[in-house]
């Protein structure tokens, strides 16, 4: 596909899911705003949580959906991850 669509619909994903170009381009990519999670991941959500962000306004930050997200971030909580 011409790199300016990709472009395109990235910046779209940028606007409408509030997220950063390079997840915006991951998300266009592989079709899933995050294919692993890492450390800095989990990092800023216990940030945003301790900042008293919600759930779903983390989940739309990250776009996906807020019952995943908890899911992860429960599991990496327990493995001491996060």
């Amino acid at each position: 596909m011409d790199e300016t669509i990709e472009g395109y619909m990235a910046l779209c994903i940028c606007i409408l899911c509030n997220v950063p170009p390079d997840v915006a381009f991951r998300c266009y990519e592989t079709g899933r705003a995050n294919v692993t999670w890492t450390h800095e991941d989990m990092q800023k959500i216990t940030a945003l949580r301790q900042n008293g962000t919600k759930w779903q306004d983390i989940a739309d930050e990250f776009c996906v959906d807020k019952g995943k997200l908890m899911k992860i971030y429960s599991y990496y909580k327990k493995k001491g991850m996060a």
